[in-house]
């Protein structure tokens, strides 16, 4: 069995008032993804019968404390999430982003409808959270592949291995193109909207002026055949509209802050916005 994982970051504050309420209606609204309990246990233990009503209790704790670590999960299919609100880690430099993900098993996703269930979720959690970026993905059996293909030959040199797009790096790469790309709308500006207009399978338009880009139809892309992960096909658009050096890969020429995509104030400036 293998776990698709799907997550948002977010710079936002999550205090706002509503701001909570919002991801639980969002996680209510999300069909066979509901969770069932909630709690800050792992793993969590309390039945829910809303996550509205659950994170709305919840929210004075925040409003106090200014952080907050939840699971939640469903029984079936298999659901495992978490919501991780870091208060003023979200401005320190680099932040330490406000992140909701989930993970669901992978048989469930071989139904076309279930697909969109996740898709949905994605996009709507970014809206609800004023994310700056998100996707999902098949984590371990891509990273098994990718990282020794990108590491290995750096490492031999006496090289340093990329950092995957964490902490100050997110302003300078992203790590990979997966097969649901949240950008946000720093990086529809950064970019421009012709840029990603027609760009993957599919790009699904938030609210919040981000967008979902599907790189391809399903999640399942993995190829063990594949020497090098630029050869994977559906990632030649991505590299083409956006740069090659926007993405880690093997021979890859890291750029300064901003330059390949946007920096931390960019999406600051974008942040903050409470969509019902």
């Amino acid at each position: 069995m293998r776990l698709l994982d799907t997550e948002v970051l977010s710079l936002a504050d999550m205090a706002v008032p509503g701001r909570l309420a919002a991801i639980g209606r969002v996680l209510d609204g999300a069909g066979d993804l509901r969770p069932e309990r909630m709690d800050d246990r792992d793993p969590p233990r309390r039945r829910i019968e809303s996550a509205e009503q659950a994170l709305a209790e919840l929210e004075p704790e925040l409003l106090a404390e200014g952080v907050l670590e939840l699971a939640y999960l469903r029984n079936e299919p298999r659901v495992i999430g978490t919501i991780d609100i870091t208060g003023e880690g979200a401005d320190e430099d680099p932040p330490y982003p406000n992140e909701v993900s989930f993970s669901v098993d992978d048989e469930w996703l071989r139904d076309e409808a279930h697909r969109e269930c996740v898709a949905t979720a994605l996009r709507r959690l970014a809206e609800a959270t004023d994310a700056y970026i998100g996707n999902a993905r098949f984590e371990l059996p891509y990273y098994k592949q990718v990282v020794p293909m990108i590491s290995a030959p750096l490492l031999k040199a006496g090289l340093p291995t990329p950092t995957w797009a964490k902490g100050a790096a997110a302003e300078r790469e992203i790590d990979h193109v997966h097969w649901l790309n949240y950008y946000g709308p720093a990086f529809v500006e950064h970019w421009g909207r012709d840029r990603l207009e027609g760009l993957g399978i599919r790009q699904d338009w938030t609210a919040n002026g981000g967008v979902v880009v599907w790189a391809t139809k399903t999640p399942f892309v993995h190829d063990r055949k594949i020497k090098r992960t630029t050869d994977y096909a559906f990632k030649q658009p991505f590299f083409e509209r956006l740069g090659v050096n926007t993405f880690v890969h093997e021979g890859y020429e890291p750029g300064a802050p901003g330059q390949y995509v946007p920096t931390f104030a960019d999406h600051r400036r974008h942040a903050g916005r409470l969509l019902e």
